[in-house]
């Protein structure tokens, strides 16, 4: 398995200078999961060992994320979860949601293997703006838009809500599942909202949405 899986990383570097070249860094913004996958081997290459074992040592354990995992190649999810579907086209035209909960997710590498929880997804942020993981003029670097009006840092983004809160985050999907995770930069309001998307309509603009109410929403 390790084996095939690194032939298939080394396939997908091959493929990558022949392509058409974004913009500039300072021109535009362009998300790519490649970029991930590269940084993963960056970590692997200077560390000499893997890219989970140093997000383990460095912030899962400190941080005691205990519902937080990079599987591998392992398909069970552990402790309670909710399944995911995805919908797979039939040859009659149809639909046939198909339940892709036990999946191997090593497949993204460092682009999307981690398992977390809504509550650990709070601790990571909460910790990270708090300035535990980086130090101060790294985690700027974090929340300043690269691009003017860009709504991108350097692995932050930014959402401006609309009662005028600024908040700091992340969002991500990997087949049946999907996760937003914001928090306010003084930490006392976060949200996380962990949703398994029908594939009908702007599943981002609900989960966008659901993040702003619950930031938005009175204090009790």
């Amino acid at each position: 398995m390790a084996g095939r899986q690194r032939r298939r990383r080394r396939r997908q570097k091959r493929g990558g200078p022949g392509r058409r070249p974004v913009p500039g860094p300072d021109s535009g913004f362009s998300y790519s999961n490649t970029g991930y996958t590269l940084l993963g081997q960056i970590i692997e290459k200077s560390t000499g060992t893997s890219y989970a074992e140093q997000i383990e040592h460095r912030v899962i354990r400190p941080l005691q994320l205990d519902d937080t995992s990079l599987p591998g190649a392992a398909t069970r999810i552990r402790g309670p979860h909710p399944h995911g579907y995805v919908p797979i086209g039939q040859r009659n035209g149809g639909w046939q949601l198909v339940d892709y909960t036990q999946s191997n997710p090593s497949v993204f590498g460092a682009a999307g293997e981690m398992i977390s929880t809504t509550k650990d997804l709070n601790r990571f942020f909460a910790a990270l703006l708090n300035g535990r993981l980086l130090p101060g003029h790294l985690l700027d670097e974090m929340k300043m838009p690269g691009v003017e009006s860009r709504t991108h840092g350097l692995g932050l983004a930014l959402r401006d809500t609309p009662c005028g809160v600024r908040v700091y985050g992340n969002d991500g999907d990997v087949l049946a599942y999907q996760a937003y995770s914001f928090s306010t930069h003084d930490r006392r309001r976060q949200v996380t909202v962990a949703v398994t998307p029908n594939f009908d309509g702007n599943i981002d603009d609900a989960d966008a949405d659901a993040d702003a109410d619950g930031i938005c929403a009175p204090r009790l």
